[in-house]
């Protein structure tokens, strides 16, 4: 990050539809404005990803165990339930 002035290349985001909706898309022009160099892969399947064999750089809705290599941050609280 330290060694280039503008993010580029690809963002892979997962995330559920209903938080798709709710939080990524009302804020993805401005985003996409705010770095164009940057190209963007949301994948809105409505299924729990396999982090070991997925490359995914943001997920977005998940409950995910404790990792030293993954970083949360709860960005709201629902009471959506997968079924």
């Amino acid at each position: 990050q330290g060694l280039i002035d503008e993010p580029e290349g690809t963002l892979k985001v997962v995330a559920f539809e209903y938080f798709a909706e709710r939080l990524i898309f009302p804020k993805l022009k401005p985003f996409m404005i705010k770095y164009p160099k940057l190209d963007i892969i949301i994948d809105t399947n409505e299924q729990m990803p396999n982090f070991e064999k997925e490359q995914a750089d943001i997920a977005v809705g998940f409950s995910l165990s404790s990792s030293d290599d993954i970083v949360r941050k709860r960005i709201e609280v629902t009471r959506y339930v997968l079924c």
